[in-house]
């Protein structure tokens, strides 16, 4: 019951920590990623994370934490003055940020996903078992 009080009382607090270990572990993640396929000499899977993926979760990420501590300071505005609408703009500040985390997540989704050539970002065209026998005939 004590630590549900303390949760009461300090829960701006514990949502902002909560915010900051969600970008840092978001951070971390992608930097694993990126030195792990370093390692494995996908050099172009990581050009293509560095680029076209990562850049944009970040910014995504990066403006919904700004934005959701923006809209804590206007919820506890909203809580002192009785304004509805401040109490309003805070839970579309929350939507945003699961909005940016969904965002993140699905770019990962992408990257990780198999057929897709990192070089240019697009799916794999694998021929199909008709041309591969095709072909076959023909060279022998």
């Amino acid at each position: 019951m004590e630590a549900v009080d303390f949760m009461v009382q300090n829960y701006q607090e514990i949502q902002a920590l909560a915010g900051i270990i969600l970008f840092s572990a978001t951070a971390h993640y992608s930097y694993g990623i990126v030195q792990n396929l370093k390692e494995k000499q996908e050099y172009a899977l990581a050009r293509f994370f560095l680029k076209r993926k990562a850049g944009s979760s970040f910014l995504v990420v990066s403006i919904s934490a700004l934005v959701l501590s923006f809209g804590m300071a206007l919820k506890n505005i909203g809580m002192i003055t009785g304004n509805e609408m401040y109490i309003a703009v805070a839970l579309m500040s929350h939507v945003l940020m699961l909005f940016g985390i969904t965002y993140f997540t699905f770019n990962l989704y992408i990257i990780t996903k198999p057929g897709l050539d990192h070089a240019t970002g697009k799916e794999k065209e694998e021929a199909s078992e008709t041309e591969k026998t095709d072909k076959e005939t023909e060279e022998s």
